[in-house]
Protein backbone atom coordinates (compact mmCIF):
# COMPACT_ATOMS: atom_id res chain seq x y z
CA UNK A 1 0.00 0.00 0.00
CA UNK A 2 1.06 2.98 -0.85
CA UNK A 3 1.69 5.95 1.51
CA UNK A 4 -1.08 8.11 -0.17
CA UNK A 5 -3.41 5.03 0.17
CA UNK A 6 -2.78 4.43 3.52
CA UNK A 7 -3.39 7.83 3.85
CA UNK A 8 -6.58 8.12 2.34
CA UNK A 9 -7.69 4.93 4.75
CA UNK A 10 -6.81 6.81 7.98
CA UNK A 11 -8.66 9.75 6.80
CA UNK A 12 -11.73 6.94 5.93
CA UNK A 13 -11.89 6.02 9.16
CA UNK A 14 -11.49 9.27 10.76
CA UNK A 15 -14.78 10.44 9.14
CA UNK A 16 -16.49 7.30 9.86
CA UNK A 17 -15.45 7.58 13.31
CA UNK A 18 -16.68 11.27 13.14
CA UNK A 19 -19.91 9.94 11.92
CA UNK A 20 -20.30 7.28 14.39
CA UNK A 21 -19.90 10.29 17.12
CA UNK A 22 -22.12 12.92 15.65
CA UNK A 23 -25.16 9.99 14.74
CA UNK A 24 -24.55 9.05 18.40
CA UNK A 25 -24.63 12.32 19.83
CA UNK A 26 -27.63 13.57 17.84
CA UNK A 27 -29.84 10.70 19.30
CA UNK A 28 -28.48 11.40 22.66
CA UNK A 29 -29.19 15.07 22.23
CA UNK A 30 -32.91 14.66 20.25
CA UNK A 31 -34.01 12.63 23.17
CA UNK A 32 -32.82 15.55 25.68
CA UNK A 33 -34.69 17.97 23.39
CA UNK A 34 -37.67 15.99 23.62
CA UNK A 35 -37.45 16.54 27.52
CA UNK A 36 -37.43 19.99 28.04
CA UNK A 37 -39.73 20.78 24.80
CA UNK A 38 -43.46 21.26 24.65
CA UNK A 39 -44.57 17.76 22.39
CA UNK A 40 -46.01 20.37 19.27
CA UNK A 41 -42.26 21.69 19.44
CA UNK A 42 -40.71 18.69 19.00
CA UNK A 43 -43.06 17.22 17.04
CA UNK A 44 -42.29 19.96 14.52
CA UNK A 45 -38.08 20.07 14.80
CA UNK A 46 -38.68 16.06 14.68
CA UNK A 47 -40.68 15.98 11.14
CA UNK A 48 -38.63 19.09 9.41
CA UNK A 49 -35.13 17.55 9.99
CA UNK A 50 -33.87 20.67 11.89
CA UNK A 51 -29.75 21.55 10.85
CA UNK A 52 -26.73 22.67 12.66
CA UNK A 53 -26.87 25.67 10.63
CA UNK A 54 -30.23 26.80 12.33
CA UNK A 55 -28.61 25.85 15.41
CA UNK A 56 -25.91 28.15 15.35
CA UNK A 57 -28.31 30.75 14.26
CA UNK A 58 -30.29 30.32 17.46
CA UNK A 59 -26.98 30.36 19.43
CA UNK A 60 -26.60 33.73 18.27
CA UNK A 61 -30.10 35.11 18.91
CA UNK A 62 -30.00 33.52 22.21
CA UNK A 63 -26.63 35.05 22.96
CA UNK A 64 -28.09 38.79 22.88
CA UNK A 65 -30.63 38.12 25.82
CA UNK A 66 -34.02 39.60 26.27
CA UNK A 67 -32.73 42.28 23.92
CA UNK A 68 -32.54 40.72 21.21
CA UNK A 69 -30.49 41.36 17.87
CA UNK A 70 -31.11 43.14 14.61
CA UNK A 71 -31.16 40.28 11.83
CA UNK A 72 -28.72 42.74 9.81
CA UNK A 73 -26.42 42.20 12.86
CA UNK A 74 -27.51 38.03 12.58
CA UNK A 75 -26.88 38.50 8.66
CA UNK A 76 -22.62 40.11 9.15
CA UNK A 77 -22.10 37.73 11.94
CA UNK A 78 -22.64 34.61 10.22
CA UNK A 79 -21.24 33.12 6.84
CA UNK A 80 -24.37 32.00 5.21
CA UNK A 81 -26.20 33.57 2.07
CA UNK A 82 -28.74 36.37 2.64
CA UNK A 83 -30.87 34.01 1.35
CA UNK A 84 -30.37 31.02 3.74
CA UNK A 85 -30.28 33.44 7.26
CA UNK A 86 -33.90 34.04 5.67
CA UNK A 87 -35.06 31.24 5.20
CA UNK A 88 -33.39 29.76 8.31
CA UNK A 89 -34.71 32.55 10.53
CA UNK A 90 -37.92 32.08 9.26
CA UNK A 91 -38.35 28.49 10.46
CA UNK A 92 -36.74 29.11 13.52
CA UNK A 93 -39.96 31.39 13.98
CA UNK A 94 -42.31 29.11 12.10
CA UNK A 95 -40.94 26.16 14.56
CA UNK A 96 -41.73 28.73 17.66
CA UNK A 97 -38.55 29.05 18.81
CA UNK A 98 -37.62 32.95 18.27
CA UNK A 99 -39.91 35.66 17.37
CA UNK A 100 -39.26 38.20 14.21
CA UNK A 101 -40.70 41.57 15.11
CA UNK A 102 -40.44 44.89 13.44
CA UNK A 103 -38.88 47.64 15.44
CA UNK A 104 -41.10 50.58 16.02
CA UNK A 105 -38.19 52.98 14.43
CA UNK A 106 -37.81 50.85 11.13
CA UNK A 107 -40.79 48.88 9.86
CA UNK A 108 -38.64 47.31 7.23
CA UNK A 109 -36.30 46.06 10.06
CA UNK A 110 -36.16 42.64 12.16
CA UNK A 111 -35.07 42.37 15.31
CA UNK A 112 -34.51 38.69 16.07
CA UNK A 113 -35.28 37.35 19.65
CA UNK A 114 -35.74 33.74 21.50
CA UNK A 115 -38.99 32.41 22.88
CA UNK A 116 -38.59 29.96 26.00
CA UNK A 117 -38.20 26.89 23.51
CA UNK A 118 -35.42 28.60 21.54
CA UNK A 119 -33.69 29.33 24.67
CA UNK A 120 -33.91 25.69 26.21
CA UNK A 121 -32.36 24.72 22.58
CA UNK A 122 -29.47 26.81 22.95
CA UNK A 123 -28.41 25.70 26.18
CA UNK A 124 -28.83 22.10 25.09
CA UNK A 125 -26.78 22.98 21.84
CA UNK A 126 -23.85 24.48 23.47
CA UNK A 127 -24.21 21.17 26.28
CA UNK A 128 -23.75 19.20 22.79
CA UNK A 129 -20.50 20.79 22.27
CA UNK A 130 -19.11 21.02 25.03
CA UNK A 131 -19.56 16.87 25.26
CA UNK A 132 -17.58 16.45 21.74
CA UNK A 133 -14.69 18.46 23.05
CA UNK A 134 -14.43 16.51 26.07
CA UNK A 135 -14.84 13.39 23.64
CA UNK A 136 -12.14 14.53 21.62
CA UNK A 137 -10.03 15.77 24.48
CA UNK A 138 -10.13 12.34 26.27
CA UNK A 139 -8.72 11.01 23.50
CA UNK A 140 -6.13 13.38 22.57
CA UNK A 141 -4.96 13.32 26.29
CA UNK A 142 -2.88 10.01 24.96
CA UNK A 143 -0.91 12.07 22.50
CA UNK A 144 2.11 13.99 23.70
CA UNK A 145 2.09 17.65 22.90
CA UNK A 146 4.30 17.05 19.94
CA UNK A 147 2.41 14.37 18.51
CA UNK A 148 -0.76 16.84 18.23
CA UNK A 149 1.71 19.78 16.67
CA UNK A 150 2.65 17.36 13.97
CA UNK A 151 -0.57 15.96 13.46
CA UNK A 152 -2.27 19.89 13.21
CA UNK A 153 0.80 20.68 10.88
CA UNK A 154 0.23 17.75 8.34
CA UNK A 155 -3.30 18.63 8.06
CA UNK A 156 -3.02 22.01 7.12
CA UNK A 157 0.15 20.79 4.80
CA UNK A 158 -2.75 18.37 3.17
CA UNK A 159 -5.77 21.05 3.28
CA UNK A 160 -3.43 24.05 1.61
CA UNK A 161 -3.86 24.84 -1.92
CA UNK A 162 -0.76 25.50 -4.42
Amino acid sequence: MTDYQTIRKLIHRLREADTKWQVTAQREMAERYREVLPEPVWQRLRSNHFNHAELELLDLVAAAGKRGIAYQEVQAEVLYSQSLVSRYTNRLAELGLLVKEHPEYDQKAYQLTVTPAGERMAVLHAESHRQESKFFDQRLTRWSPEEVATTIAVLKSLTREK
